[in-house]
């Protein structure tokens, strides 16, 4: 999941009881960020390549 170019990063807002990235975030080009609800957990296997990211709910550090 990409922003579609460097002068229109975006934002990613993701409310939802269970989240998760199975796959890299922001790599192909960067969001200016991502945040996630405070409802339920996040699980996150790749990397996010964001200028701010709020995870308000929990969520588990993997290691892949």
């Amino acid at each position: 999941m990409d922003a579609d170019a460097a002068a229109n990063n975006r934002t990613l807002t993701v409310n939802a009881t269970t989240t998760k990235f199975d796959a890299n975030v922001g790599q192909g080009q960067g969001l200016a960020s991502l945040t996630t609800d405070a409802a339920g957990t996040t699980t996150l296997q790749g990397n996010v390549n964001a200028n701010l990211v709020d995870f308000k709910d929990a969520w588990p550090w993997l290691a892949t």
